[in-house]
C-alpha cells in the first residue's frame, strides 16, 4: 500500500516520517521550493483551513542517510560525554565516561558498534552479538545472537540520531538521566538524542601494569619485581631503565615474561621518588617508586577491586573534587562532616601517608561487614533511616555493609548499610548522605583504598 501525504512543515515532516516507521512503512520526502505570484496572497484565518494546488513538477527527492561502519553511542549529560559499552550493568548497558574526537580512537573494544543496512532497517552489533531490547516491561538493553532491527532516525536539528526498536517503536534507545545509570530502552523520556561517532579501534600494542603503578620500597633497599600483561602483542622484547638521576635504581631483568625486576640501593638520606619506563615497541608505560627516608616506612593504602576485611579509606567525588570519609563524628547528631582529599595525598591508584581520621576498618560479620573507626575502635559507622542519616556512634556497631563493585566507573563501589537499606552518598559538596538508592540525585560510588 502506498500513502501521499502532501504539505507540512519540518515538525510534520518528522511526524510523518515516525508515523510510517510506526507502521513498518518506508517513506519518501519530495520538497520543492514555491513562490506566491505577485496579487495573488494565500489568505489564512485561525480556525480555518486553507487550500491552494502546488505543481511538484520538479521536486526533489530527500536523500536518506544510509549508515554503515564502525561507531560509538553517545550522549552528553552535564556536559560529561558518555559511550554506551556492551558490559552488562544490571538490565542495562555500561556507561563510559569518553573526550569525544572524530574518528574516535580507542583500544577498548566494548565501545565500538558495527551499525549495518537490513532492508529498510539497521542492526547494531559487537561481532556476533546484536543490540537488542530484552523485551516485557523492562527499559533494559542487551546483546543477542540473533538479529535485532532498528530503526535510526537522524534529528532535523543538529546532529544526533533516535535509534528505536523496529518491531516496538516506542522503545527507544536513551541513557538514564541518572549520571551512574547506562543504556536501555526506554518508553519515558530519558536522553535519547544520541551522537554517532566514527570509530577507529586501535591495535598497537599496550603494557598493562598488574601489580600497581607506584611501588613503595623501605629505607633499607629491596629487589623489586613488578608484573605486566602486553595487549596486541607483535612480537617485541620489553625493556626497563629509571630517570636518568635515579642511579638508586638499576640492574634491570627482563628475561621473564610478565615480569621486571630491578634494585633499589638503601637510602641514607630523606624520602625520594622516581619514575621508571617499561618500552614495548610503540608503547610505554610508568611506575612511581617511592623510598622511605632512612630509618622510616611510608604507609600506603592501595586501590582495590575485590574487598576483604582490613583498614580501609574510603573516596568519593563530587564536581571533580575527591572527598574522603571522615572516621570521627561531629556536631550533636554525630554525623561525619565533609573533607577533601589533601593535595598530594592520592597518586594514580595509592594514597600515602594518610591523616588519622581517613582511615576504617572493616570486618567481616555475617553476610557482609562491620566498619569502625581506625582511630577509636568503639565508634561504629551506621545510619537511621533517613536521607541525611549517616552517623558514628558505638550504637551502630551490629550494623551490616555491603559492597558491590562496578567495573564500569571510575568510582567503582555502592556501599549499602543493610540494616537500614541506605546506600552511602555524597551531596552537594556539602555532607555525607544515606538514600534509598545509590542513584538517587548524587554521588554513590566510591573507591576503595586499603592499607598495605
Amino acid at each position: 500500500m502506498s500513502v501521499v501525504i502532501l504539505g507540512g512543515n519540518e515538525c510534520m515532516e518528522r511526524r510523518y516520517r515516525e508515523l510510517c516507521e510506526s507502521y513498518q512503512c518506508q517513506s519518501k520526502i519530495f520538497t520543492k521550493t514555491v513562490t506566491v505570484q505577485e496579487g495573488r496572497a494565500l489568505a489564512f484565518a485561525a480556525g480555518d483551513s486553507s487550500t491552494f494546488a502546488v505543481d511538484m513538477t520538479g521536486a526533489t527527492e530527500e536523500e536518506n542517510e544510509t549508515l554503515s561502519g564502525d561507531y560509538v553511542i553517545t550522549v552528553s549529560q552535564s556536559n560529561v560525554n558518555y559511550a554506551m559499552s556492551s558490559a552488562a550493568e544490571g538490565n542495562r548497558l555500561a556507561p563510559i565516561v569518553i573526550t569525544p574526537e572524530n574518528p574516535f580512537k580507542t583500544d577498548d573494544e566494548t565501545l565500538v558498534w558495527t551499525i549495518n543496512k537490513s532492508g529498510d532497517n539497521y542492526t547494531i552489533s559487537q561481532g556476533e552479538n546484536y543490540l537488542s531490547w530484552q523485551g516485557g516491561s523492562t527499559n533494559g538493553a542487551t546483546t543477542s545472537t540473533s538479529p535485532y532491527e532498528l530503526v535510526i532516525t537522524k534529528n532535523k536539528t543538529g546532529n544526533t540520531y533516535q535509534i528505536a526498536s523496529a518491531a516496538e517503536p516506542s522503545r527507544i534507545l536513551a541513557k538514564n538521566t541518572t549520571a551512574a545509570n547506562g543504556f536501555g530502552f526506554y518508553a519515558a523520556t530519558q536522553t535519547k538524542d544520541l551522537t554517532l561517532i566514527p570509530a577507529v579501534v586501535d591495535k598497537s600494542p599496550k603494557i598493562n601494569i598488574t601489580s600497581g603503578t607506584t611501588v613503595n620500597v623501605p629505607s633499607k633497599g629491596d629487589i623489586v619485581t613488578v608484573t605486566y600483561t602486553i595487549k596486541n602483542p607483535n612480537g617485541s622484547q620489553i625493556s626497563a631503565k629509571a630517570e636518568e638521576s635515579a642511579t638508586w635504581i638499576n640492574t634491570f631483568e627482563t628475561s621473564n615474561e610478565g615480569e621486571v625486576s630491578f634494585t633499589v640501593d638503601a637510602n641514607i638520606g630523606s624520602e625520594r621518588e622516581a619514575t621508571i619506563t617499561l618500552t614495548y615497541s610503540t608503547a610505554t608505560a610508568d611506575i612511581t617508586i617511592k623510598q622511605a627516608a632512612q630509618g622510616q616506612s611510608l604507609i600506603t593504602y592501595e586501590e582495590v577491586t575485590t574487598l576483604e576485611a582490613g583498614e580501609y579509606i574510603f573516596v568519593g567525588n563530587m564536581s571533580d573534587t575527591d572527598y574522603y570519609l571522615p572516621n570521627t563524628a561531629t556536631g550533636t547528631t554525630k554525623a561525619p562532616a565533609i573533607a577533601a582529599l589533601p593535595s598530594g595525598t592520592l597518586s594514580g591508584s595509592t594514597i600515602t601517608n594518610p591523616t588519622a581520621d581517613m582511615t576504617w576498618t572493616v570486618t567481616e560479620s555475617g553476610s557482609g561487614f562491620t566498619i569502625t573507626s581506625t582511630a577509636d575502635s568503639s565508634q561504629a559507622l551506621g545510619t537511621i533511616a533517613d536521607n541525611n542519616g549517616l552517623r558514628i556512634d558505638p550504637s551502630y556497631a551490629t550494623n551490616i555493609w555491603t559492597f558491590t563493585y562496578k567495573a564500569s566507573a571510575k568510582y567503582h563501589w555502592a556501599i549499602e548499610n543493610t540494616t537500614t537499606s541506605r546506600f552511602l552518598a555524597i551531596y552537594s559538596t556539602s555532607s555525607w548522605r544515606t538514600y534509598k538508592s545509590e542513584t538517587t540525585n548524587q554521588n554513590g560510588v566510591f573507591r576503595l583504598f586499603k592499607k598495605q
